[in-house]
């Protein structure tokens, strides 16, 4: 019959790639909507807890720390995005002094520990190294002579 219509071969037509593809980019359309609806839940979880936290300041504070919070709301409901700008601003400039403040102690440190060197004599250790070797040659002289 092939040979009537002139065809020497037949040729499959595979329809399946296209659902298969579409498939895989659903999937990762949905994967990528999970791992940002994670991230999302955890960001939740993170502004209960400093709810809780704050709730809690509110009910056992002393009157000096009710006052801190009174105006800290009254601060953030004047400017909120202000109030955001000079909490972060405050965080990284206190990050940077005690990043200042570790490195100077290390410094110190290392002073100390150099002054502690240049304190020590080095004219003992030099004459103990140059009495062990006069020892020695002695001790090597008076065994060849006697030998």
């Amino acid at each position: 019959m092939l040979r009537i219509l002139g065809l020497n071969h037949i040729r499959h037509i595979h329809h399946i790639h296209w659902p298969l593809t579409t498939c895989f980019i659903l999937g990762g359309i949905t994967l990528t909507l999970v791992v940002f609806l994670d991230l999302a839940w955890d960001k939740i979880d993170e502004h209960g807890a400093a709810d809780i936290k704050y709730r809690e300041l509110r009910l056992w504070g002393n009157e000096p720390l009710q006052r801190i919070l009174n105006e800290a709301d009254s601060e953030y409901v004047a400017d909120p995005q202000g109030m955001e700008k000079s909490v972060k601003q405050e965080e990284q400039r206190r990050l940077e002094v005690q990043q200042t403040q570790e490195r100077l102690e290390e410094n110190w440190k290392e002073i100390r520990e150099l002054e502690d060197k240049k304190r020590q004599p080095v004219l003992p250790t030099l004459l103990l190294s140059v009495s062990a070797e006069f020892s020695s040659h002695n001790l090597s002289c008076r065994l060849r002579s006697a030998v």
